[in-house]
């Protein structure tokens, strides 16, 4: 996208993005700490830091793809990409509490590759297929189209999915407390 509309070389967006997924992804996988700090005080801090991190992650997206400016798109990039994997965190933790002792690492390793599998198999080609049907209309900026319209479908995904694992906890802790 940056090379495409913004007329980045391939070089300075391999630093800029090292620097905005490397650094800005590597805080945000730092989520864990939050929800920890947030425990007690909230109840669930895994699945409401998912879905504050969802949720503003598509406003993110939408800055970064419609600033004009390539050096402020590049500053929302470092938090989108803090968004974008401050998932990782509460994901294992969800994970751990759900999934038995024996069964942990497996659940985990088939999280993993349920997510790689649909988002290389299906995320990526949609882009693409998408990007290129819209090319016509709008040129260079449509691959920022394309991603405007995918990252939201799978966010949107991943709210219901939260969603509705909040709510079972809320029951399930409900349930426990009238046990």
């Amino acid at each position: 996208y940056f090379i495409r509309v913004h007329g980045l070389t391939t070089a300075e967006m391999g630093v800029y993005g090292a620097f905005a997924i490397g650094l800005g992804g590597g805080l945000g996988t730092l989520s864990g700490l939050l929800c920890e700090r947030l425990r007690g005080r909230i109840a669930f801090p895994e699945s409401a830091l998912m879905l504050t991190s969802l949720s503003l992650l598509v406003p993110t997206l939408w800055l970064v793809v419609f600033l004009p400016d390539p050096r402020a798109a590049l500053a929302g990039m470092f938090l989108l990409g803090f968004l974008a994997y401050a998932w990782l965190a509460p994901t294992i933790r969800l994970i751990q509490d759900g999934a038995g002792t024996e069964r942990r690492s497996l659940a985990i390793a088939t999280c993993g590759g349920i997510g790689i599998f649909i988002g290389q198999g299906f995320g990526l080609p949609l882009t693409g297929e998408l990007s290129d049907r819209l090319t016509p209309i709008y040129g260079a900026a449509a691959i920022g189209y394309a991603l405007c319209v995918i990252i939201p479908a799978a966010a949107a995904i991943g709210l219901a999915s939260h969603w509705a694992i909040r709510r079972r906890h809320a029951r399930v802790s409900t349930d426990k407390r009238a046990s």
